[in-house]
């Protein structure tokens, strides 16, 4: 005989409804749903999926020596683009995925940073420092420090850096692609122009003549295509082609930037596609630096062995110091001519005695003829 139906069993239901109504309450003030079962369903403090901010790129346009705000820049990626307001900032909603970003604005060089990542419910934050399409005098040797690296001086130091590459003499054609020794060690593959696009600017600046961009161009396509580090992948006292580097991303090749590019020097590359200095058919050791006292210097005269077209000519540059090896192409020199109005290619057969200036010319067919002359449709020919 128990309580069932009694007075006490009606008490114990309104006390089981009481804490139900409890709990339930007490689940609502934390925030917490249940389901049928009773289990916690989710905590209204996670954020849902639609609370999140949607994917975008934002960031600044300024200019690259005062920092000061460029409004009304376009910027522009993945077929969508926007506009800089007064304080030059931008934002830009993509949907996730890897984007090549460029910002443009009336009176500076086009700039482009390459593989921008955009992320789930994040933002992407950007910094475009934009050069003056037409800097001063004062104004572009500021950017010059700002974005070249530091010229090495001539002396015992730079000869043993520029010792450990190798020249490779018997180069006749331009590789599509070119091998990088990376600053983790590792070495990449990279087409040829690629590659390119990341050394100019910062071997010469976007900022200089178009002549003397091309001529920087050229110049570094031949020696990208010439050289090798033996102390890269194979044995470090020899140069081994199929495994060592032909280039790292520092003075002792060529600097190279994995991020930055602009419309001046892309142009450049482009413009001068397959272009290298030859001497005798073969591509040439198509050394630069920064800047001479007055003259270039012999090859025997820095290195070990002369080479024909690496010869000594006065350099029209009111300068006093040697900046680099002084062997080859002047940039600074490079950019006087081209201000005089030599074009790219007068600048090069300047610099570096009689060579040619061509791109290589591609498979011809000659004497051609089909065997058996009498073939049909069903006959093999050769």
């Amino acid at each position: 005989m128990g309580w069932r139906g009694g007075p006490r069993a009606g008490g114990r239901k309104t006390l089981a409804l009481g804490l139900f109504l409890i709990l339930l309450v007490g689940g609502v003030a934390t925030g917490r749903s249940f389901a049928g079962d009773g289990s916690r369903l989710r905590h209204s403090a996670e954020p849902s999926q639609a609370s999140l901010p949607a994917p975008a790129l934002e960031g600044r346009v300024v200019h690259i020596l005062t920092g000061a705000p460029i409004p009304g820049a376009e910027v522009e990626a993945g077929g969508r683009k926007t506009y800089t307001d007064a304080d030059g900032t931008f934002r830009l909603p993509l949907p996730p995925g890897t984007y090549d970003v460029h910002a443009a604005a009336p009176g500076f060089i086009g700039m482009t940073l390459l593989a921008r990542p955009v992320f789930p419910g994040r933002t992407t934050e950007l910094r475009f420092e934009m050069v003056p399409a037409h800097p001063s005098e004062a104004e572009a040797a500021r950017i010059d420090a700002k974005l070249l690296p530091p010229a090495p001086a001539p002396g015992p130091e730079l000869k043993a850096l520029l010792s450990s590459v190798c020249f490779q003499s018997n180069v006749v054609d331009v590789p599509r692609t070119v091998r990088i020794l990376m600053p983790d060690g590792s070495i990449i593959r990279m087409d040829m122009d690629e590659y390119l696009r990341g050394v100019v600017p910062f071997e010469i600046g976007p900022h200089r003549p178009f002549e003397a961009l091309k001529a920087q161009a050229a110049a570094a396509r031949a020696y990208a295509a010439t050289h090798l580090l033996k102390d890269s992948a194979g044995d470090p006292n020899v140069c081994e082609p199929d495994l060592d580097a032909n280039v790292d991303t520092t003075v002792r090749t060529q600097v190279w930037d994995p991020v930055r590019r602009y419309d001046t020097t892309d142009a450049a590359v482009y413009a001068t596609h397959g272009v290298v200095p030859r001497y005798q058919g073969r591509l040439i050791d198509a050394l630069f630096f920064a800047h001479s006292d007055g003259h270039t210097r012999n090859s025997e005269d820095v290195f070990c062995c002369p080479k024909p077209y690496l010869r000594s000519v006065p350099d029209p540059v009111p300068f006093t110091e040697l900046k680099g090896h002084g062997v080859g192409l002047s940039q600074q020199g490079a950019i006087v001519l081209a201000d005089w109005g030599s074009t790219f290619d007068e600048i090069l057969r300047y610099y570096y005695t009689g060579v040619t200036v061509a791109p290589q010319q591609p498979p011809q067919l000659r004497d051609a003829h089909v065997t058996p002359a009498n073939a049909d449709s069903s006959t093999p020919v050769r």
